[in-house]
Formats: structure tokens, sequence, C-alpha cells
């Protein structure tokens, strides 16, 4: 399971794959679809999957008793993996501790500026800008994250194998042929709503993707900024 997509997996040959739309908190259920036969599960185990290539999940994991560098060369080095997470698609399961991560880096970020700066007064500055900004989009994230789940839910609700027409003709009366044509509507019918409805269903991804290019220039700029006003710090990164 990688966000809300699943893969079952038997003998090491794919068998099905499912994207999910439920929290991703909580109770793992194991259940069987009905049947007369029993259904027995034996030595049930997690693991964990590994991080996604080239995104860390140690971001500002240190703190400045733990190692030699100064704060401002940690977010120089963080914030580009940072930047990735919080854009990162609707269907990826972000760190659950990055969000803390950066309010802490933030926060020893000014400790630092006041005790021991390391850097110019406008190096902390823009330090904070940029940590405000990747805070800011991880909350829109979680946003988007919201409106998706209420888009799948209605999306999915909207599916009524019926219109007034079929209902209309449906009664006691009807012939098998008369049935079967109908019971033929119904089934394009749901072809055509559940093709609509899995428009509906990329829709968020798609808005995310393109609020997410809007969001990167500006943090991209600000990181720029950032690193400018760094260098022009003594001793500069």
């Amino acid at each position: 399971m990688i966000g809300q997509k699943y893969s079952v997996k038997l003998n090491g040959q794919l068998v099905n794959e499912f994207t999910g739309a439920r929290a991703l908190t909580g109770y793992i259920g194991l259940q069987n679809w009905g049947g007369d036969g029993e259904v027995h599960f034996r030595n049930v185990r997690c693991k964990e999957l590994p991080s996604q290539p080239g995104l860390k999940v140690d971001l500002a994991a240190v703190a400045p008793a733990k190692t030699n560098q100064n704060l401002i060369e940690v977010l120089s080095e963080q914030t580009p993996n940072a930047l990735e997470w919080a854009l990162a698609p609707l269907d990826r399961t972000t760190p659950p501790d990055i969000r803390q991560n950066l309010m802490l880096l933030r926060e020893d970020l000014l400790d630092e500026a006041v005790k021991k700066p390391a850097a110019g007064a406008d190096a902390y500055k823009c330090g904070r800008e940029l940590c405000d900004a990747l805070l800011a989009t991880l909350d829109e994230r979680d946003k988007a994250l919201v409106r998706a789940g209420y888009t799948v839910a209605q999306a999915d609700a909207n599916v009524v194998v019926t219109n007034q027409a079929l209902e209309a003709r449906r009664n006691y009366k009807m012939s098998w042929p008369q049935f079967r044509r109908e019971q033929e509507q119904r089934d394009e019918l749901r072809k055509e709503q559940d093709a609509h409805a899995a428009l509906a269903k990329e829709r968020p991804a798609m808005e995310w993707a393109d609020r997410g290019a809007q969001i990167r220039k500006t943090v991209d700029a600000l990181y720029a900024h950032y690193r400018e006003a760094a260098r022009r710090s003594p001793g500069g990164q």
C-alpha cells in the first residue's frame, strides 16, 4: 500500500490493484467477501516500504547539539527535499512528522539568529519566510486532500444505474427480450456514469498538480533569495 494505491501479489505475481479513498490511519482489517467456505489467515505481518527514490524522510531531524552544521546549512540542504514532499501528488503519503520538523527548524533558526548567528540578519529573515512558505504549502495540500476525498465520495454517490425512462418501462409484464434489452441499457448507463465518476475523481489531482507548479515558482524564488542572503554573510553558504 502506497498512499491510496493497493497492490496484491501472490507468489510474486500481481493479481489485483485498487485505488481507495479511506483514511490513511486506523485499524487494518482482513475481509472475505461472502461465500460458504471458511477463510483462515496465518502469519500476518506488516513491513514498511522503502521511501520514494530521491525523497528523504529526515527533514530537520537534526538539532544543533547533535550536529556540527549550523541551521543555515541545514535549511539550505533540506529545503529542496521538503518542497518535494510538500508538493507530492495527493496519492503519496508524506512523512507524518514533516510539519513538526519544519516548525522546530524555523524556531531553532530564529533562536540561532539571536544566540549564535552563523549568517547575517537578512539570511535568517529569509529562512523564516522560507519555512513559513513550506508550512503554508503543506496546509494547502491538506485542504486539497480533503477536497479530493469529498470529490471521490460524491462521484461514487452520483453513480445511479437508472433513469426515468428505464423505470417507467420496467414492470411485471415485461417479456424476457424486453428485460434483456433494458438490462443492456442499464449496463451502458453504468459504464457511462463510471467513466464520468473516474474523471471526477482525477480532477483534484490535476488541480493540485497545476497549483503545485505555481507554488514551486514562488518557493524556488524564496529559496534563491535565501541562498543569496546566506552567501552575502561572512563565511557564506
